[in-house]
């Protein structure tokens, strides 16, 4: 039962080898009142109460940072590579700088990537590149293979970035960041859970994504677990049925 204001947990699991665990910070910021969005719950919603959530990450080395969105709706990683073109509400980072440049470490596949969301799509090339979890500078988790990635030259309604949390997709040249971790064995366990707050407008203390671990500092104690709908990417499951209780 949640009251509000609201304090949102979610737990997810995975069946795997592991052996430690991270935090990252969310931001909560603002979105185009009219849009449609894949946000941090992993459904397609529309965005009535203009909020996405997003955390730091960084690509080769030395680090370049970048703030992405954690989608649970999508499988793969990609961010904004120089010279990209972007068009929609929430394009700024192509004008600026704060897009992928590849340097030593980098490795281009010649691939070339679209993925499609409800609202647009993000087409460019597959790299591969060394990854981490967490700001440059601070405290990270680096993974011990590059990772495959898109580095978007053309993006439609975004060009922020979005990291999926969803389950890999077969074929697919990408590498799912979760499931990676989770194969190198650098995670406590194979979960992960997304402690959301709510704040008025943007925030930069929009809640806690936990890999690795179950949130015991923030989140109630789990009372079970549920199967997964077979066959689907998403983390959908049956109800029974659902209450909430407004003060």
């Amino acid at each position: 039962m949640i009251s509000r204001p609201a304090l949102w947990c979610l737990l997810f699991l995975v069946c795997g080898v592991y052996s430690a665990s991270f935090k990252v910070g969310v931001q909560r910021v603002l979105a185009n009142k009219s849009s449609v969005i894949y946000d941090v719950y992993g459904q397609r919603i529309n965005n009535r109460h203009d909020m996405e959530y997003r955390g730091r990450i960084t690509l080769g080395d030395p680090p370049q940072q970048f703030n992405v969105v954690f989608d649970t709706g999508s499988s793969m990683i990609w961010v904004p590579k120089e010279g990209c073109v972007s068009t929609g509400p929430m394009v700024n980072k192509c004008p600026n700088t704060d897009v992928y440049r590849p340097g030593a470490t980098a490795e281009n596949t010649g691939i070339p990537f679209r993925v499609e969301y409800g609202t647009g799509a993000a087409i460019g090339t597959y790299y591969k590149d060394v990854f981490a979890f967490g700001a440059k500078g601070g405290k990270q988790l680096k993974f011990k293979n590059k990772v495959t990635f898109g580095a978007g030259e053309q993006m439609q309604f975004t060009d922020e970035g979005i990291l999926g949390l969803s389950f890999p997709k077969p074929n697919d040249p990408a590498t799912n960041i979760f499931d990676e971790a989770v194969k190198e064995g650098i995670m406590d366990k194979p979960i992960f859970t997304a402690y959301l707050k709510k704040c008025d407008g943007d925030c930069d203390d929009g809640g806690v994504i936990t890999f690795g671990d179950y949130d015991k500092e923030r989140c109630c104690n789990v009372k079970g677990y549920v199967d997964i709908i077979p066959n689907s990417i998403h983390w959908k499951f049956k109800l029974d049925g659902a209450r909430i209780k407004f003060e």
